[in-house]
């Protein structure tokens, strides 16, 4: 007979599973940061994906070992509880202390033992993880739409507290904090057990490490560097760097240099000088002559930074500057302790400092100014989504530019700086935007400069009137004077996108279209010089194709191995169901993950403050799909399941066109007036989403080795559809994704009732 201790152990999982999924997404996001510091964004987001396919391979590994009771089920589980948080900062130390170096994998061999080895030993965590999930649902199958709502709950609970606090941490104490929490739930499991007391001992010693961890500096990637010199050696010497501090966004080094001091983004990442009048007014002097020419009254600066543009403003004359910068921690610096570096700029009356997302913030705003400045507003930072940059920039598309017509004076104009091979695609970009506004012929009201020398700097200027030639014969005498040429027509870059980025399409930064890709390209990317690859080489799409090649490998290893020990366990009636079961939760992975990415993404412009806004519109799509699992009590009749597999699809769609036209009725109100509404607008779609997994989990329960396989096949879905999501949004947009997601439920709705009623057939 059970044991009543075991009895009270399983009727009592929730606590435990709460805090198992609450670690793993603190560690996931926390780790997305973390590489995008110690490596580069777009490694951060290779690593992350390999690792989370462990959260698979546990599953899977279940169904290697066979068919166990309830009871060894829980056993095991307690066994790998307590073991988790141990290998969870062992591996992390591990991975620290290896010379893990992607960049150089065409020039170091020994990176092709230490790459795989690094991504093994970030992946061991989730592997027990993703284990440990599988279990409870072992365990408790027969209550499964209870567990999901718990375990989605958990995952909710992981993605708030990173962004409203562990985010903010530094690396070790991030990955402690996940480690307490795994340890908190094999305490939870072990009491009245013969492993409690190991439980407790790794809860203490958890505790510690959150304790003690604070300081303790990640290794930085050999192929980062400041001013010539690597950045963990700059970074890490007190004589250079006088602050150091992140948080979600970013983390941000000031280093002391014999001009002034220098902003550090993400160790290397992207390098900000910090001017006083005198040495500001020897830079941007194409841009200043602009100011010059043109005179502005007002002017709103997109990513004010050092506020070295809003002192070229404040010299020409402008009467009011509107500044937004995204980073808190930026504007924390320049307005407190390093104000006198940066020339006091924001201390002056005229300026007004805002901390938002620039062009969230002018969708919201009713004022129309003389000049809108946009200067290198790049970043090469991972936000704490994980996904690409390219992925993420609204600041550049055709839509943006037809916010920035609207608000621009009626002598109003727009100044950019961007990469010399981007600026045909900003001018084409433009182009569009301006002919949506009425302006057929475009030329007079555009002029550009290209630096011969530096193929990292163009300008573009955007006038709303037309320019009048003594205008245009003065600018161009006064770029001349600065180096710059000044074509009539921007050439085509070879190889280059120049069709019209828009909010559906919000990837600007794309270097080559994805079918455009050659074997020269993936070789120069892995040539050791990472920051000029970064800036001058398709290395997000490289890393993209060279990911999915690998997941494909993976994930037919997850599909064969089951399905041989199927043949050999089960009879032929019974193999059917099994591949059929596998196809639907793995249909499930890939159309709920396209949902979560694109809904985050769109809803993200509307919201402004990325990393809020990420964190509270997942936990709020978390939370609505475990309600839905919540409520789906009964299994169902037949009809229920096509009802669910018809009005999802139908709600998807509803939701995408719905959302915009919601979403901009709403633009003048408070944060958190966005945020309700924008819950309102995805909550329907969310809690049909959280239905058809806890179904499909009741059908396969009986068979322990069917819930294992079912979470193998959904979590590695997962981790395709999180790369999948991105290469078709970049193909045929945010909108056809979602599409795509409806399709996907469609078929597997239909997939389910033929599997579950098959007599009916």
């Amino acid at each position: 007979m059970q044991s009543k201790s075991a009895a009270s152990a399983m009727s009592n999982l929730a606590p435990a599973l709460v805090l198992n999924t609450c670690a793993f997404v603190v560690l996931e996001l926390g780790l997305t940061r973390i590489l995008a510091v110690s490596q580069w964004y777009h490694f951060a987001f290779m690593v992350i994906s390999i690792s989370l396919l462990g959260g698979g391979l546990g599953p899977l590994v279940l169904t290697w070992l066979g068919d166990d009771t309830p009871e060894a089920a829980l056993a095991r589980l307690r066994r790998v509880a307590w073991v988790l948080p141990v290998a969870a900062f062992l591996a992390f130390l591990g991975f620290d202390n290896l010379r893990f170096e992607p960049f150089l994998l065409g020039t170091d061999s020994a990176q092709w033992l230490y790459v795989p080895l690094g991504c093994l030993l970030l992946a061991l965590p989730f592997f027990l993880a993703g284990m440990a999930t599988a279990l409870f649902f072992v365990i408790r199958h027969h209550e499964s739409h209870r567990l999901y709502f718990v375990d989605l709950a958990g995952a909710a609970v992981g993605a708030l507290l990173f962004g409203v606090a562990v985010g903010d941490l530094d690396a070790y104490t991030t990955v402690a904090v996940a480690c307490a929490l795994w340890a908190g739930a094999g305490v939870w499991l072990s009491r009245g057990t013969d492993t409690q007391w190991p439980a407790v001992a790794v809860a203490i010693a958890s505790v510690i490490a959150v304790a003690l961890a604070p300081g303790t500096q990640v290794r930085l990637s050999e192929t980062k560097r400041i001013g010539g010199r690597p950045a963990q050696e700059v970074l890490y010497d007190s004589a250079h760097t006088v602050f150091s501090d992140q948080t979600a966004e970013a983390r941000l080094d000031v280093v002391k240099t014999r001009d002034g001091y220098r902003m550090v983004l993400d160790a290397g990442t992207s390098v900000t000088r910090m001017l006083k009048p005198k040495a500001a007014a020897k830079t941007l002097r194409d841009m200043r002559a602009v100011l010059a020419e043109l005179k502005p009254s007002s002017v709103l600066v997109l990513g004010s930074g050092a506020g070295l543009e809003v002192r070229h403003a404040l010299d020409a004359g402008a009467k009011r500057v509107v500044a937004v910068e995204l980073n808190p921690l930026v504007n924390t610096l320049v307005t407190g302790k390093f104000a006198g570096a940066a020339g006091k700029v924001f201390a002056d009356p005229r300026v007004t400092l805002h901390t938002d997302e620039g062009r969230s913030f002018l969708m919201r705003s009713d004022e129309r100014f003389d000049a809108i400045l946009c200067v290198h507003t790049i970043s090469n930072a991972a936000l704490s989504s994980g996904g690409l940059s390219l992925a993420e920039n609204y600041v550049l598309t055709r839509e943006a530019f037809e916010t920035y017509y609207d608000h621009l004076s009626d002598r109003g104009f727009a100044f950019f700086t961007r990469p010399r091979f981007q600026l045909r695609r900003l001018q084409d970009t433009a182009r569009a935007a301006w002919a949506e506004r009425g302006v057929t012929d475009f030329g007079p009201h555009a002029m550009a400069g290209v630096s011969p020398k530096q193929r990292f700097y163009g300008t573009l200027l955007l006038s709303r009137p037309s320019l009048s030639p003594a205008q245009r014969d003065r600018l161009e005498s006064a770029f001349k004077n600065v180096g710059l040429l000044t074509p009539r027509e921007l050439p085509v870059p070879a190889r280059s996108l120049t069709t019209p980025s828009t909010d559906d399409k919000p990837f600007f930064n794309q270097r080559v279209a994805l079918t455009d890709l050659r074997w020269e390209d993936i070789t120069s990317v892995f040539g050791g010089n990472a920051r000029l690859a970064i800036e001058d080489r398709p290395v997000a799409e490289v890393t993209m194709l060279l990911l999915l090649g690998q997941l494909a490998l993976l994930g037919g290893f997850f599909f064969l191995v089951p399905l041989i020990l199927a043949r050999r366990r089960r009879a032929a009636s019974e193999r059917g169901g099994f591949l059929g079961a596998g196809v639907y939760f793995f249909l499930l992975g890939l159309a709920f993950l396209f949902v979560e990415m694109a809904l985050i993404q769109k809803l993200t412009l509307y919201l402004g403050q990325p990393t809020l806004a990420f964190a509270v519109v997942l936990a709020g799509m978390l939370v609505f799909a475990g309600l839905g699992s919540l409520t789906d009590r009964r299994f169902g009749r037949e009809t229920n399941h096509l009802v669910l597999g018809l009005g999802l699809p139908a709600v998807l769609v509803a939701t995408v066109f719905a959302l915009g036209p919601v979403m901009n009725a709403v633009l003048g109100a408070s944060f958190a007036v966005r945020v309700i509404v924008a819950l309102m607008v995805i909550a329907p779609a969310s809690f049909l989403m959280g239905r058809p997994f806890a179904r499909g989990l009741r059908w396969v329960g009986e068979r322990r080795d069917g819930v294992a396989w079912a979470f193998a096949l959904n979590g590695l879905a997962s981790v395709l559809s999180s790369l999948l999501a991105v290469m078709l949004g970049m193909t045929f947009g945010l909108n056809a994704v979602v599409l795509i997601a409806a399709g996907l439920y469609l078929a597997s709705g239909l997939l389910l009732r033929r599997l579950a009623y098959p007599r009916s057939r």
